[in-house]
């Protein structure tokens, strides 16, 4: 179980610094945040369409 939990813990770091170069990249590289920009609006306006579906929540 503990090696199960450092291995879960690890992949966790790893990906927080993965998370950390994609976010330094897209504030940095105008080109990338162009790219970028479109898909990340469209999977927000995607998710909180789907959680005010399933709520209910029309506002």
């Amino acid at each position: 179980m503990l090696i199960e939990q450092r291995v879960h813990e690890d992949l966790m770091i790893q990906r927080m610094a993965e998370n950390d170069k994609i976010v330094t990249r897209y504030m940095d590289d105008g080109d990338f945040q162009r790219t970028a920009f479109p898909i990340l609006a469209r999977e927000i306006f995607e998710a909180v369409h789907a959680t005010q579906k399933a709520t209910g929540d029309g506002a």
